[in-house]
Order: structure tokens, then sequence, then C-alpha cells
């Protein structure tokens, strides 16, 4: 009405008669107790109290309309907050490339990324203190609580760096548990590492260092008497420099599965459908 000057013209415009239009002015003027427009022979004007209305009520529209536009964005996954779990090793890993390849074309999309062990990850999802998780699995299949999605199965290898001595000839499982190693320190990788050796009559052999972090056993291995167990894509670039080689010899914890939990019970967001989709992708 304001920005028209006159009923006609306000009618036309909104698709509304003037007798509808000048109901709803007399109904607000009566809810606000106060005049807001005046009436003169060329039109309409606000008063102070139809100034301060208008105001307000421009500025609820311009909410309602970035409201609207909040909605569409995150229908579209353009704009929302994902709370990622990821095991220790894909911190280095894959996830990084994939984060970075969301940000290019959807850089509204928040991401808290939370690293740890398997069994912590699996907490963190029975609390709900995070959406998703992605890694390493331990022996864990679908419940009521958790939803798991097995995306592939790692072959790793005995990987040393190139100046170690069982790096020059066929290597059987007693040599293993007599060499030194590095390993990642999870509960379902020592189990089975450690039952290789045990069901060969063998002691588990000793691990001069425990981590959590496949970064930091990538970066050390080739500069260490020791061996570890690693998928060989984790290690691709060393060995293809010949800094690090694959042992010929059987591999203690040789297959470990990749792949996501979520809990049953949650709403899958278009975001987290997002991020699902580019990690599947990934893998």
């Amino acid at each position: 009405m304001i920005q028209y000057g006159n009923f006609r013209q306000a009618a036309e415009e909104s698709n509304i008669s003037q007798s509808g239009i000048s109901r709803s002015l007399k109904s607000l003027e009566s809810r606000f107790g106060v005049p807001l427009l005046l009436r003169k022979a060329q039109g309409v004007e606000p008063t102070m109290f139809g100034q301060s209305v208008a105001r307000r009520a421009e500025a609820i529209l311009n909410e309602v309309a970035h409201a609207q536009r909040e909605v569409r964005d995150l229908q579209a996954a353009r704009i929302g907050e994902v709370s990622l779990g990821i095991t220790q090793n894909y911190a280095h890993y894959l996830v990084p490339d994939v984060l970075v390849d969301i940000d290019r074309t959807r850089p509204q999309v928040r991401f808290t990324v939370i690293t740890g062990g398997f069994v912590e990850l699996v907490e963190r999802l029975r609390a709900g203190s995070i959406d998703l998780a992605f890694g390493l699995l331990g022996p864990i299949e679908d419940t009521d609580e958790i939803t798991v999605s097995s995306l592939k199965t790692h072959h790793s290898r005995v990987v040393a760096g190139a100046h170690h001595p069982l790096t020059q000839r066929p290597v059987d499982a007693a040599d293993l548990a007599r060499a030194r190693w590095i390993t990642l320190n999870t509960d379902g990788f020592q189990r089975t590492f450690a039952q290789f050796f045990h069901s060969r009559g063998l002691p588990a052999p000793t691990q001069a260092v425990q981590t959590d972090s496949i970064e930091l056993i990538r970066r050390t291995i080739g500069q260490i008497d020791a061996l570890t167990v690693v998928p060989t894509d984790v290690v691709r670039e060393g060995l293809e420099s010949g800094a690090l080689r694959v042992l010929d010899c059987e591999t203690p914890a040789e297959l470990t599965r990749v792949g996501l939990m979520r809990r049953t019970d949650r709403h899958v967001t278009p975001q987290m459908k997002l991020l699902m989709n580019r990690l599947i992708a990934a893998v």
C-alpha cells in the first residue's frame, strides 16, 4: 500500500479487491489502536505509526524469504553441518581429499571431524555425538543401534625400508616373529596380529612402536630397522621411489574392512548423504 500510494494500484498488484485491502487495513489499525495511513485526495501516505509497522513488516518478509532460501539450500545439500568420526589412518589419507572436493562445490557445508579408534567411534555413534563414522572396521555387524556399510576389503602387506635385511630374500613366519615392528595400536589389529603368530606356535614379536597414526608409520618405516603391515596404497610413494619394499611373505592381519557406520535411528540429512556418497566414490 505505502509503495503504491493508493488502494487501486495496491489491489491490482496484490490481486486483492480494494474492499479486501480496506478491511485488512481497518483490522490492523484496530489491532494496533492507532491510524496507520492518512487518506488524502491524491492517495494515501503512512503516519509515523504506519512507517514503523512498515519497517517491521519488511524485515519480517525478508526473514521469511531468507528462511525459504535456506530450506531450499538445505534440501540441495548446499548448507548444513555434519559431524564425522574417522579412524586415525584416514586423517592423512582419502578423507582430506574428499573434504576439499566437497568444499569446492558446497562451501557452506560445515564439518566437524574427530579421529579415534574403532571402539571409540562406535561409542560416539551410540552416544549421538557424531553423525557418521568412517574407516577401518573392527568386528561389528548391523544392530538395532548401528547400521554398517562395508565398502572395501583392504589387502595389506608387510613393508620395510629398502635397507632392511629381510627385503633381500623370501621370509617365513619365524623371521617375522624375530623382527621388530611398528604397528597400529587398535584392538582389532593387535588381536589379529598376535593370533597370526600364536596359531603358528610362535610368540608375538616385539613391537618397537605402537601408534594410532598411520602417517607416523608412513614417515618412520623407511628410517628404522622395523617392519609394518599397511595397505600398499597408503605407502605408494615410498614403494614407487624405492625407499620402501614389500616383503615376500605371508602377512599378519592381511585383510581389513573399510566402511561407514551410522546410527540406525538417525535421519540421513542431505549433507550426510552427500558426504557418504563422496566417501563411497573415493573408496
